[in-house]
């Protein structure tokens, strides 16, 4: 089971860094006596019980499986959750919210691995499933206050923080579009053009994801529409929206924070104070280009033509010829051996994992989620 950092066990956390760090001599001596008190299965101390938080309270099951990934009792819990609370939204504001916030909070911290992450959006999707029935139940009788167009933009999978605000919409009356994951701007923009979406909402967790949310506003200018935008996601900023994003757009571009956020900047871009709410928006969005403009007046850099002059020339006798020029064909290459000429480091770094590879494969800490 994958481990949050700061949750590890407190002696096993000290033996560990010991090893890592290299703070005591007789640290790898000491780690290894550690480990001959494991169980067979390797993962707990004896007699420590690998189930005993099944005896926590409900609160803090839900919470240990969103943070360790755990599926196995999840619907249960869910279950169990929603007789004790009633409604599906209750649920998602007072269980998975609160734990899927410690999950961010510790991913925005370093204290998670991407991987992890992705486990926690599996709990995540098992909850949302158990509690889509009785959603979509509690809908049937409702009136759909406005259509939604739900979007992970091109190059993105990450879908949980979607999922989420998919459902807290749904269960305040939103109609939901849901596009999915890796959705392109042409085909955002396609959507919307039909005329019957009164919100895109687009979500992305990596850097790329925010050259993606321009893309797509500059489409949705380009086919003449000003739907209210609203992104989120781990990349996503206040600052960002307003220096890069807002200004390539027409229409109003909003950042929410996290899912609890979403129906409140809903309500308040389609109710009747829409265009002071709108106009709040603007003013800060100006005020923040403002501030990063002055910033970035008072940067000393140097002029262009000064930096070219000061630019390395490479000597001729400094240029290597290739043996070889053009398309090289290499027939029958094994694949097994051409892996072991692949850095892995670029990957593993994108996942959130940090160190040198190989080396970071032998890592107590960090070596499990590198191989995985």
């Amino acid at each position: 089971m994958l481990q949050v950092y700061s949750q590890i066990e407190p002696r096993l956390l000290e033996l560990t860094e010991d090893v890592v760090l290299n703070r005591r001599r007789d640290a790898a001596e000491r780690l290894s006596s550690y480990a001959q008190g494991l169980t067979s299965e390797g993962k707990t101390p004896q007699g420590s019980g690998s189930e005993a938080w099944r005896a926590a309270s409900l609160e803090e099951r839900i919470d240990h499986a969103m943070l360790k990934g755990v599926t196995s009792h999840i619907e249960q819990d869910i279950m169990e959750a929603y007789r004790e609370l009633g409604t599906p939204l209750a649920v998602i504001d007072a269980m998975l919210m609160p734990a899927m916030g410690r999950v961010g909070e510790l991913f925005g911290q370093g204290k998670m691995f991407l991987p992890q992450v992705v486990k926690s959006a599996r709990v995540m999707r098992s909850a949302v499933d158990v509690l889509t029935p009785y959603m979509a139940a509690g809908e049937s009788s409702g009136r759909s206050v406005a259509t939604v167009l739900l979007a992970t933009v091109k190059g993105d999978v990450h879908d949980i923080g979607k999922n989420i605000v998919s459902v807290v919409m749904s269960c305040n009356g939103y109609r939901i579009v849901d596009m999915g994951v890796m959705v392109s701007p042409e085909s955002i923009v396609d959507r919307a053009r039909q005329g019957d979406i009164d919100i895109i909402g687009l979500s992305g967790l990596i850097t790329p994801s925010l050259d993606e949310m321009i893309r797509v506003v500059e489409g949705l200018g380009r086919a003449g529409l000003s739907i209210p935008v609203v992104i989120g996601g781990a990349t996503t900023s206040e600052i960002h929206t307003a220096v890069k994003i807002a200004p390539r757009y027409e229409g109003v571009v909003v950042r929410s924070n996290d899912a609890s956020q979403s129906v409140g900047i809903l309500s308040s871009l389609l109710g009747p104070s829409s265009e002071s709410f709108i106009a709040g928006v603007r003013r800060r969005q100006a005020e923040l280009r403002a501030a990063f403009e002055t910033r970035e007046q008072n940067r000393r850099l140097l002029p262009l033509a000064e930096a070219r002059n000061r630019g390395y020339v490479k000597e001729p006798s400094e240029v290597v010829v290739p043996r070889q020029t053009g398309r090289v064909v290499l027939n029958d290459f094994p694949i097994e051996q051409a892996a072991g000429y692949i850095d892995w480091s670029f990957l593993l770094a994108a996942w959130g994992v940090a160190g040198r590879y190989p080396e970071v494969l032998d890592s107590p800490l960090k070596g499990e989620q590198a191989r995985e």
